[in-house]
C-alpha cells in the first residue's frame, strides 16, 4: 500500500442477487399440465464509483403445456461480460511515469447461459395421502 492512499470500502444499502423461479401449474384433461413459468436472474455486473453496485435483472415469462412426467427445458437467459484484469509488478507497477512498463492487462469474454429443467408430475389421491 502506498503511503497516503486511502482504502475504499464498498458501502451502501444491501442488494439481493438471486435466481428465482415462479411456477403456476394448472391441471388439465388427459394428464396435461399448463404452467406459467417465470425465471428471474438478478446479479451485480459492476460498481459505480467503486462503491455502488450496478445490478442487472433478466426475466422471462412463458406459458407451456406439458404432459405429466415430461421435462420442460428453458434456455435463453444469456449473460455476456467483458472482464478486464490488470496485473503489475509490485511497487514498480505503481510508479508515476514508468509504471506502465510494469503493468499489463487482458480482457476476457465471459458468457453464461442459465438452463432450467422442470419435470411436473400429477400426484394421484392415493400418493398425496401418503405425503
Amino acid at each position: 500500500m502506498v503511503i497516503g492512499e486511502v482504502p475504499r470500502e464498498r458501502v451502501g444499502e444491501k442488494k439481493e442477487t438471486s435466481v428465482m423461479l415462479s411456477v403456476t401449474p394448472h391441471i388439465g384433461k388427459d394428464s396435461y399440465i399448463t404452467m406459467e413459468v417465470a425465471p428471474t436472474v438478478t446479479e451485480v455486473y459492476g460498481w459505480a464509483q467503486e462503491v455502488y453496485p450496478l445490478i442487472e435483472t433478466r426475466e422471462l415469462t412463458i406459458n407451456v403445456l406439458v404432459e405429466s412426467g415430461d421435462t420442460l427445458v428453458i434456455g435463453g437467459l444469456v449473460s455476456e461480460r467483458n472482464v478486464k484484469s490488470i496485473s503489475r509488478v509490485p511497487v514498480l507497477g505503481r510508479l508515476p511515469i514508468l509504471g506502465f512498463l510494469f503493468r499489463w492487462g487482458k480482457i476476457d469474454k465471459k458468457k453464461m447461459e442459465l438452463l432450467i429443467f422442470v419435470t411436473p408430475h400429477i400426484v394421484g389421491k392415493e400418493k398425496a395421502e401418503k405425503l
